[in-house]
C-alpha cells in the first residue's frame, strides 16, 4: 500500500486521472479530511471537499514495480513539495 498526495486544477484533470488509474487491477482510494471514495469514481471524487485542494490517494498494490508505474503515470497530479 502506498499513499501519495493528489491535486486537481480542473474537471478535465479529474477525468484524465480516472482514465489513468482505471486499467490497473488494484484498488485506489481517494480521501479528504473526512471521507474516502473509490478513486475510479468521478462522481465519488466530486463529493470530496475541494476547499483543501490536496487529497490523499491510497494505492492498494504490493507489487513495487507496478506501484512505481502508477506513481510515474500520476506525476501531473502530484503537487510539488514545498521547502
Amino acid at each position: 500500500m502506498t499513499r501519495v498526495p493528489i491535486s486537481f486544477t480542473s474537471a478535465e484533470q479529474i477525468e484524465t486521472f480516472v482514465d489513468i488509474i482505471t486499467p490497473f487491477d488494484y484498488d485506489f482510494d481517494l480521501e479528504d479530511a473526512h471521507f474516502t471514495v473509490d478513486a475510479r469514481s468521478i462522481q465519488g471524487i466530486y463529493t470530496l471537499d475541494f476547499e483543501d485542494p490536496v487529497f490523499t490517494l491510497t494505492i492498494h498494490c504490493n507489487d513495487e514495480a507496478d506501484t512505481e508505474k502508477i506513481v510515474e503515470a500520476l506525476q501531473p497530479f502530484i503537487p510539488e513539495a514545498e521547502d
